[in-house]
């Protein structure tokens, strides 16, 4: 498993419509592949789309993890070392950028 990030695995509208039909149970976990959909939330937790962050990413993420206890400790490790490593410092000192949007959702 890898979740090293850098290259955007999938479109935003493509993962919106993915975790939409499964927010709504018109497509479940084990119907896409999981480890692509989780990097590419990662990759996309900094959207500026609020319906796409909060809406669909954040509370993905709080389901998968806290509500159905759906990812192994290893997968969990490896999303923990993402953050830490890749999100919650990206693009420090930059400025007129949204960022600030990835830091804040890395860190929840």
């Amino acid at each position: 498993m890898s979740l090293s990030l850098g290259k955007v695995s999938m479109g935003e509208s493509a993962l919106k419509s993915i975790l939409t039909k499964i927010k709504y149970g018109e497509s479940n976990w084990q119907e896409v592949d999981r480890l692509l959909i989780i990097k590419s939330m990662l990759e996309h937790i900094g959207s500026t789309d609020g319906e796409l962050r909060d809406q669909l990413i954040y509370t993905s993420f709080y389901r998968l993890i806290i509500e159905n206890n759906q990812l192994e400790p290893e997968l969990l490790k490896e999303l923990l070392d993402a953050c830490l490593s890749e999100l919650i410092f990206k693009g420090i000192g930059e400025e007129e950028t949204d960022t600030v949007f990835t830091r804040a959702f890395a860190t929840l």
